[in-house]
Order: C-alpha cells, then sequence, then structure tokens
C-alpha cells in the first residue's frame, strides 16, 4: 500500500502518487494506494488495520508526515504490519531550494518527513516531489501551486522499494550484510569507539545472533581483540569489478570528487575478490571535499 493524506486527494494533488504508482508497477509490484486523514485518527487506523491484513504486504510505503502518536512503549501501526515502512516525502520546500541549500528540504519538511517519522522506525526513501507553480488559469488568472513529481527521484524510491522485496525473498544464507563500526575521529585506539558502549563485543554477539537465524558468517572471532586485529587488515567488502561497476554510473564530477577525499580505488592494498556473506568493517574516514 501506499498511504497518503486525503487532503491532496481532496484538492486534487496527487501527481507524485501517481508517479510513484506507475513507477511501482513497471516492477512489478502490485500498489494499493489508501487515503487516510491521518494516522492519528481512530477510524482510519482501523481502516488501514483492515486493509493490511487482507493485502498482506511485503512493504508499506507512507507518505504522511510526523509519527503515528503511539503512546511510549506500546506497538504503533507499522508494528503489528511486521513489514518495512518507507517514507516518502511530498516535499513543501521548491526544488531550486532543494536543490541549492546544503541540506537539502527546507527545517520543517526535514523535521515532518525525516525526523518525527523515524520514531515509528521508518526507513527514509527519499522525496518524490517538490512545490511548483502551475500554469495560469486563463479563466481565473490565477496560478497555483502542487505537487511536482520529480521523476529521478521517483524512479529511486521505486528502485529501493523492489531491491528490499528482493531481499525478502532472498535465503538468509544467501544475503549479503556489513555491519559499520565507527572509527571517528580515525586516531589509533578509536576504532570502535562509543561513549558507554562495548562496541566490539556487541558486533561479535550480533554476529553469533546472525548466524543462530541462518545467516552465512564464517570465522568469528573469539575476542573483541581479535575482531579489532581483524579490521586492522584493510581489506574492504565489495569485490572489486562491483565496485568498478557501481562507480561507472555515478557522475563524473561524483566521481572526481570522491578520488580526491579518498583517492583511487586502483591504488588501494588488500583487494579481494570474494567478499564474506557478513562483513564488519570500519565506516571510512571523513574526506575532505574543496568547495567549488
Amino acid at each position: 500500500p501506499i498511504l497518503f493524506y486525503r487532503s491532496m486527494l481532496l484538492a486534487a494533488d496527487v501527481a507524485p502518487i501517481d508517479a510513484l504508482f506507475e513507477a511501482l508497477r513497471q516492477r512489478g509490484i502490485n500498489p494499493v494506494p489508501i487515503f487516510v486523514s491521518s494516522l492519528k485518527d481512530p477510524a482510519s487506523l482501523a481502516f488501514v488495520e483492515t486493509a493490511l491484513a487482507s493485502l498482506k504486504p511485503a512493504a508499506i510505503i507512507t507518505a504522511t508526515a510526523f509519527a503515528s502518536g503511539a503512546e511510549p512503549g506500546n506497538e504503533t501501526l507499522f508494528d503489528r504490519a511486521g513489514v518495512p515502512v518507507f517514507q516518502v516525502i511530498v516535499a513543501t520546500t521548491r526544488r531550486d531550494v532543494w536543490e541549492t541549500n546544503q541540506r537539502g528540504l527546507a527545517p520543517a519538511d526535514l523535521a515532518m518527513h525525516v525526523v518525527l517519522p523515524e520514531l515509528d522506525g521508518r526507513i527514509l526513501a527519499g522525496a518524490i516531489s517538490f512545490k511548483g507553480e502551475s500554469e495560469i488559469d486563463p479563466a481565473l488568472g490565477h496560478r497555483a501551486f502542487a505537487n511536482r513529481p520529480e521523476p529521478d527521484r521517483v524512479a529511486q524510491v521505486a528502485d529501493r522499494v523492489a531491491a528490499f522485496i528482493r531481499l525478502q525473498e532472498t535465503a538468509r544464507a544467501e544475503r549479503k550484510l556489513a555491519i559499520l563500526m565507527p572509527d571517528y575521529p580515525s586516531a589509533p585506539g578509536r576504532t570502535g569507539y562509543a561513549v558507554g558502549l562495548d562496541v566490539p563485543s556487541s558486533v561479535l554477539a550480533m554476529l553469533h545472533d546472525l548466524r543462530g537465524q541462518g545467516y552465512d558468517v564464517e570465522g568469528i572471532p573469539e575476542t573483541p581483540r581479535e575482531l579489532l586485529g581483524m579490521l586492522e587488515t584493510g581489506e574492504h567488502g565489495l569485490a572489486l569489478q562491483d565496485y568498478m561497476a557501481f562507480s561507472n554510473e555515478l557522475p563524473t564530477a561524483a566521481i572526481v570528487a570522491i578520488e580526491a577525499a579518498w583517492g583511487k580505488v586502483e591504488d588501494e592494498t588488500g583487494l579481494r575478490e570474494a567478499p564474506p556473506s557478513v562483513l564488519p568493517d570500519i565506516s571510512p574516514s571523513r574526506g575532505e571535499i574543496a568547495l567549488s
């Protein structure tokens, strides 16, 4: 299902929902748009619960803002669904502002569509539309503002949802999973550093849990010190040919910026062609890219 606000339907301003619907259909997914007045409205919640029980979806996409409003500790509608929930953004920000602003969305959109929905455990899928002016109505002499879908952003969201669904259908032993540990500020002895937390021990516990759940986890270190020693070998978890294939899809400007920050992949050492199914690794250092 694609959840969106009833107010959009009443205003005949559903172009982003229509565009997402079609993009999902093109990827073999059968979307069902459902409009609601609010996810805090009991009648709307009951209707959606009934729809989810009937549809048994592989994923949920919602364009509703804020959090669901459940009391702390209580299950939300999305908790009970038990499937990934993707948050898409029908932004009030204008496209030119989003494109030029270093933070992208305006503060109000960030709060309503990014920060608060995280309280429900929603996965941010990205913006699919921005506010834009329509053509002047010759009869009214009026230019309205409406939601304008952004085709490449709609496609990106549809691709992400399709990838998650494929992942659900993949046997756990065949999935590839990375566990990234913090390495800030990239100083000796700071690997896995987090105030009040034992990150290496937590990663070891996760590896054992994953193996118990059917993931193909081999060679689990015996101690946190052994884990940290393994991470210092400098190996990477992506096959070189796969990395190059992904890199070649990037815009030239992006490739130049990446190589300026972290160097060329051909200059790296410790490369190997077969990454493990579950890869504990250190997050890359923060690169410095000159402003241009």
